[in-house]
């Protein structure tokens, strides 16, 4: 007794679940982009670069002096000598024209290759929700399935429990029934167990505290775009876009190391107080001399350069390997679509007349139990193959839109299926 009110209640959640509104994929993606700690880490990750890039291109620092020149030993008086001269400057170093702004735009381009890892770290968040929602849908229709079939065993054990009150059946036909009944209670405790996992995963990826509540919506329908068209538009995709960015980037710095051979100038102006004689101003220009910092300044650029050179060939073996993922993807989602479509409409429909048919001809006391279990457990199992096939062709659909690259698709896609 205890058992059975234990599954009970497993089966029928809190109440808090029931009455939760229902889960539609499009509003949990929405919500997951908005709240994601993982994905708004990178807002402020960009934020900081460009707070940099800004700290980079800053002027330096002036420069205030204070000096006494020729001052008279041992007397050390400032009225013996008309040449005694207390003195305050101020020179400022002056970058020359442009080093400033390709300094601010180099240390920018972390910021737009930070924005490209968001959009890749949105891409998987997708991937992962629609993994963790198809699994709750084929949890919550799998569930319906079993039991509307423990209605059917239930239905056929009293059958047989009234066939042996009137001597016209078998008790082992009702045990029977009632063993595969049980059986299917035990897989419906599993189901539960894998239900409260999946949910905690859909409240994580949500930032939601607790795990998820209410009942999943179908999933959606999503019309995918031509792969020639999905490959042609892969050049934009995020993690191509990062590497682009960082190679825009070292082109930068060595431009800007470039203009490092030539020295930026010094100004300074002073102002001179003298006692007994008149007092006196100067202004005066310094520029170092590039013995050293000129070839130091070159292979810092040729090196820029290098690393740059390097990135470019990367970026072309990630196009080539995102390309074979969004083939292999592609591929993928074709085979899982036409498996759902031959389970669903070729071989359960079949099957759930093959089931009607014995279970009549029992009912009419011409059949056998067995057979109508065995072939019963037949359509069961082709029609929860069926929900897997639906869920893999979903995350199969969703993993093509997140290997091109562009989530907005997903969005046209879900409206095109819709129409």
């Amino acid at each position: 007794m205890t058992t059975a009110i234990f599954v009970l209640a497993l089966v029928a959640g809190p109440a808090e679940e029931i009455s939760a509104p229902p889960l539609r994929f499009e509003a949990l993606l929405e919500g997951a982009l908005a709240n994601n700690p993982h994905v708004l880490a990178f807002t402020d990750d960009a934020r900081a670069v460009l707070d940099r890039a800004e700290a980079r291109s800053a002027f330096p620092d002036p420069v205030v002096g204070l000096a006494v020149h020729d001052l008279p030993v041992p007397s050390f008086s400032f009225r013996e000598d008309m040449m005694t001269m207390s003195q305050v400057a101020v020179s400022q170093t002056l970058p020359w024209f442009g080093k400033r702004g390709l300094a601010r735009r180099a240390e920018g381009k972390g910021a737009e290759a930070i924005a490209a890892q968001q959009a890749g770290a949105s891409l998987a968040l997708a991937q992962s929700l629609a993994e963790a929602y198809a699994e709750l849908w084929r949890i919550d229709r799998s569930r319906l399935l079993l039991h509307e079939q423990r209605d059917l065993l239930d239905r056929l054990a009293s059958l047989a429990r009234q066939g042996l009150a009137t001597g016209a059946g078998r008790q082992a036909d009702a045990l029977l029934a009632e063993a595969e009944s049980a059986a299917l209670s035990q897989r419906l405790v599993a189901l539960d167990g894998e239900e409260v996992r999946v949910r905690a995963i859909l409240g994580a990826l949500l930032a939601a505290g607790a795990p998820l509540p209410g009942a999943p919506a179908d999933l959606p329908p999503i019309a995918l775009p031509e792969l020639a068209d999905l490959l042609e538009r892969l050049h934009r995709h995020p993690e191509l876009a990062a590497i682009d960015h960082r190679r825009e980037a070292l082109l930068l710095e060595a431009e800007l190391a470039e203009k490092e051979v030539l020295p930026d100038p010094e100004v300074s102006v002073a102002y001179g107080v003298r006692l007994m004689h008149p007092d006196m101003v100067g202004v005066g220009v310094r520029f170092p001399i590039p013995i050293f910092g000129a070839s130091r300044a070159e292979r810092l650029a040729a090196a820029a350069r290098a690393d740059a050179r390097a990135l470019e060939r990367r970026m072309q073996g990630e196009r080539d390997a995102l390309a074979a993922a969004l083939r292999g993807a592609w591929a993928r989602a074709a085979a899982e679509r036409e498996r759902a479509r031959l389970v669903q409409t070729e071989i359960v429909p079949r099957l759930r007349q093959s089931v009607r048919a014995l279970v009549a001809a029992y009912e009419a006391g011409a059949g056998s139990l067995f057979a109508v279990l065995e072939q019963e457990r037949k359509r069961l199992e082709r029609e929860l193959e069926g929900l897997d096939a639906r869920a893999a062709a979903f995350v199969a659909e969703v993993r093509v839109i997140t290997a091109a690259g562009d989530l907005r698709l997903l969005g046209a896609a879900s409206d095109e299926g819709d129409r």
